[in-house]
């Protein structure tokens, strides 16, 4: 299934699709969605139209802001929306790549510490912002 941009329900609750996207761990195609609300949601595409969408929740608070972000293996993506899994309600990233392309992440592996190609340990991404 494809979703639409809008006129979806959830639920009965009103919301667009924002884009698709990739699970950084399992390569699982994601939807990225928001609701009247504003919040933003990730789900696996494949329990789209399956899955109850949770009931809105106290806006969360993200530790990683919007901006570019350089990887551990060198490159640089940008945080483009920090959304939600509607099932944990954990705060999710997802990061455009150079060539377009989508990913989701959860925020507590963004942050994560990891070692760098220098020895090091540092965050798994780093911001390129001053």
């Amino acid at each position: 299934m494809t979703p639409s941009k809008s006129g979806i329900s959830r639920n009965g609750i009103p919301c667009t699709v924002v884009a698709t996207g990739k699970d950084s761990e399992t390569s699982a195609t994601v939807v990225i969605y928001t609701t009247t609300a504003g919040s933003y949601w990730v789900m696996p595409l494949s329990s789209f139209e399956v899955e109850p969408l949770a009931p809105e929740a106290p806006e969360p608070i993200f530790m990683v802001s919007l901006g570019n972000f350089r990887h551990f293996k060198g490159t640089t993506y940008s945080v483009v929306v920090r959304a939600r899994d509607p099932w944990t309600l954990k705060n999710q990233i997802v990061y455009q790549s150079p060539t377009g392309d989508l990913w989701v992440r959860p925020e507590s592996m963004f942050l994560e510490e990891v070692e760098w190609a220098d020895g090091v340990r540092r965050a798994r991404f780093v911001s390129t912002e001053s």
